[in-house]
Protein backbone atom coordinates (compact mmCIF):
# COMPACT_ATOMS: atom_id res chain seq x y z
CA UNK A 1 0.00 0.00 0.00
CA UNK A 2 1.01 3.48 -0.36
CA UNK A 3 1.74 6.52 1.73
CA UNK A 4 -1.31 8.07 -0.26
CA UNK A 5 -3.82 5.43 0.99
CA UNK A 6 -2.48 5.69 4.49
CA UNK A 7 -2.73 8.86 4.68
CA UNK A 8 -6.61 8.85 3.49
CA UNK A 9 -7.27 6.31 5.75
CA UNK A 10 -5.84 8.56 8.55
CA UNK A 11 -7.99 10.85 7.20
CA UNK A 12 -10.89 9.04 6.96
CA UNK A 13 -10.44 7.47 10.25
CA UNK A 14 -10.08 11.36 12.09
CA UNK A 15 -13.48 12.18 9.57
CA UNK A 16 -15.54 9.55 11.78
CA UNK A 17 -14.15 10.80 14.99
CA UNK A 18 -15.35 14.28 13.84
CA UNK A 19 -18.42 13.59 13.11
CA UNK A 20 -19.68 11.24 15.69
CA UNK A 21 -17.89 14.13 17.68
CA UNK A 22 -20.29 16.66 16.67
CA UNK A 23 -23.17 14.34 17.07
CA UNK A 24 -22.29 13.80 20.79
CA UNK A 25 -21.83 17.63 20.95
CA UNK A 26 -25.48 18.51 19.42
CA UNK A 27 -27.20 16.08 21.60
CA UNK A 28 -25.43 17.59 24.94
CA UNK A 29 -26.13 21.04 23.84
CA UNK A 30 -29.91 20.05 22.99
CA UNK A 31 -30.56 18.03 26.06
CA UNK A 32 -28.99 21.30 27.92
CA UNK A 33 -30.90 23.71 26.04
CA UNK A 34 -34.38 21.80 26.64
CA UNK A 35 -33.24 21.55 30.42
CA UNK A 36 -32.51 25.14 31.20
CA UNK A 37 -35.37 26.55 29.18
CA UNK A 38 -39.12 27.35 30.34
CA UNK A 39 -41.27 24.71 29.37
CA UNK A 40 -44.33 27.09 28.82
CA UNK A 41 -42.61 29.38 26.56
CA UNK A 42 -42.60 28.55 22.42
CA UNK A 43 -38.95 28.31 22.78
CA UNK A 44 -39.31 25.42 25.66
CA UNK A 45 -41.41 23.40 23.50
CA UNK A 46 -39.12 23.11 20.36
CA UNK A 47 -35.87 22.66 22.81
CA UNK A 48 -38.05 19.98 24.35
CA UNK A 49 -38.73 18.68 21.12
CA UNK A 50 -35.23 18.63 19.58
CA UNK A 51 -33.89 16.92 23.29
CA UNK A 52 -36.95 13.96 22.69
CA UNK A 53 -36.42 13.66 18.66
CA UNK A 54 -33.46 15.51 17.29
CA UNK A 55 -31.59 12.50 17.46
CA UNK A 56 -32.97 10.08 15.03
CA UNK A 57 -32.39 13.18 11.82
CA UNK A 58 -28.71 13.57 13.84
CA UNK A 59 -27.86 9.70 13.71
CA UNK A 60 -29.28 9.96 10.30
CA UNK A 61 -27.27 12.45 9.07
CA UNK A 62 -23.93 10.90 10.36
CA UNK A 63 -24.41 7.74 9.53
CA UNK A 64 -24.47 9.14 5.79
CA UNK A 65 -21.71 11.09 6.27
CA UNK A 66 -19.73 8.13 7.33
CA UNK A 67 -20.96 6.20 4.53
CA UNK A 68 -19.55 8.54 1.76
CA UNK A 69 -16.27 9.03 4.14
CA UNK A 70 -15.94 5.18 3.80
CA UNK A 71 -16.86 5.23 -0.09
CA UNK A 72 -13.90 7.61 -0.78
CA UNK A 73 -11.68 5.23 1.66
CA UNK A 74 -12.63 2.54 -0.88
CA UNK A 75 -11.68 4.37 -3.96
CA UNK A 76 -8.42 5.91 -2.29
CA UNK A 77 -7.93 2.13 -1.67
CA UNK A 78 -8.78 0.45 -5.63
CA UNK A 79 -6.44 3.73 -6.74
CA UNK A 80 -3.92 2.34 -4.21
CA UNK A 81 -3.59 -1.25 -5.54
CA UNK A 82 -3.87 -0.30 -8.81
CA UNK A 83 -6.91 -1.56 -9.74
Amino acid sequence: MSDGYNDVKAAASDAYKNIWGVWLFAGVAAVAAAWFTDDDSVVGAIADFVAKWGWIPATLIALVCCGRVSDREKEARKRALGR
